[in-house]
């Protein structure tokens, strides 16, 4: 018969559960390192070299910004829709025939 970790030729390795409980631990450990060191460096008390200054992007210009993804997004997602209709390739040249509606 046809060996569990063998399947049409190909070596298949199955990942226990406790083996994918330390890989995702190991995962979430580094997330969370990262997570609180970016916490951490919020925190700084040293002004960077761009802070206090003027803002280049006035509240105008970020409204027009949003409002106009928000447009492109739409318009993706209607072109994407309307690409998607599928039609058939051929139609009934005789027309339907109805009989006695009332």
């Amino acid at each position: 018969g046809v060996e569990p970790t063998q399947l049409a030729g190909k070596n298949h390795q199955h990942c226990s559960l406790l083996e994918f409980q330390e890989a995702f631990d190991k995962m979430f450990s580094q997330v969370l390192f990262l997570l609180l060191a970016s916490v951490a460096e919020a925190q700084r008390s040293v002004a960077g070299p761009y802070e206090g200054k003027e803002l280049m992007v006035t509240p105008t210009i970020m409204t027009g910004i949003l409002v106009g993804s928000l447009w492109i997004m739409l318009f993706l997602v209607g072109f994407c829709c309307l690409f998607q209709v599928q039609t058939p390739s051929a139609f009934e040249e005789k027309p339907l025939v109805l009989n006695k509606q009332y």
